[in-house]
């Protein structure tokens, strides 16, 4: 996969420094326009050491770029696509993930303790309820949840994969929103919130 990865990027349109044949926690750095990446590829992203990390968020940070890791696996198994793996504040993404996000199609949800966690149009959420004639209770029947749960969700909290895949059908609308990768915390604010279970969004 390493050995794709430059190629890939100059396809995209970025210019490469390539540090592979030298002993460093970065494999690449790649700048398109303003944009700059850093980025380390792994075969299996628990051989991500949290030094090597920090290294990356250094960098990047120095650069005004963001930090990446591409990996095909965890110990989860391969890395899905359409999901953010967190692992030391940096974002991981699988490869074709990452090839997506190159061409700006980015993720629908996070990995977070053994489960994908979304976020969801809130707004939209609240007013196709309100288009149906229903209640927050009349909802949360519906889906199988709680009024209390729905109220969390039309107020900022994040969803499971489940949940969201539940309202979506039950309202006939996407309500999932895309999720911009951040070197060294989640979402900006989001790091708050919790899904309707209490799991915090946390790195």
């Amino acid at each position: 996969m390493r050995e794709g990865m430059r190629e890939l990027l100059e396809r995209e349109g970025f210019t490469v420094v390539d540090y592979t044949d030298v002993k460093s926690s970065v494999d690449y750095i790649a700048k398109r326009g303003k944009e700059i990446l850093v980025v380390r590829v792994l075969g299996n992203l628990d051989a991500l050491r949290p030094e090597h990390a920090e290294d990356l968020i250094k960098l990047a940070k120095l650069l005004g770029g963001k930090a990446f890791v591409v990996a095909e696996r965890s110990r989860w198994g391969p890395l899905k696509e359409g999901v953010i793996y967190y692992r030391y504040g940096v974002p991981a993404l699988g490869p074709e993930t990452f090839r997506e996000y190159l061409r700006g199609r980015l993720p629908t949800s996070i990995y977070v303790k053994g489960r994908e966690i979304v976020e969801l149009d809130r707004e939209l959420l609240r007013k196709r309820r309100k288009e149906l004639g229903l209640s927050l209770q009349g909802l949360a029947e519906l889906v199988g949840t709680t009024k209390e749960t729905i109220y969390r969700y039309e107020h900022g909290h994040y969803a499971t994969r489940e949940a969201a895949d539940k309202l979506e059908k039950v309202l006939g609308v996407k309500l999932v929103k895309r999720i911009t990768p951040v070197t060294g915390r989640l979402r900006g604010s989001s790091t708050s919130r919790s899904t309707s279970s209490g799991t915090s969004a946390v790195r």
